[in-house]
């Protein structure tokens, strides 16, 4: 996407945590919110939020300082 110019927005960030959530690919998903973020990007919070809290209990590691920061 990058490669052909285009900027991603706030839907396709967070189709892409909540696909990575939904493959218990936790840490994936917290480093493209951390990008997210560090680009003024506000997440869909209800669906991003929810996602990514389902994903850390179901892997059991829950990441509090990225969930404080999504609050």
């Amino acid at each position: 996407m990058k490669e052909r110019g285009l900027t991603p927005d706030a839907f396709t960030y967070t189709s892409l945590v909540c696909g990575y959530c939904k493959q218990g690919k936790v840490e994936n998903a917290a480093n493209l919110l951390e990008e997210m973020l560090e680009k003024g990007i506000i997440p869909d919070e209800p669906i991003a939020f929810s996602s990514f809290v389902w994903a850390n209990m179901k892997s059991k590691q829950l990441d509090f300082n990225l969930i404080k920061t999504l609050l």
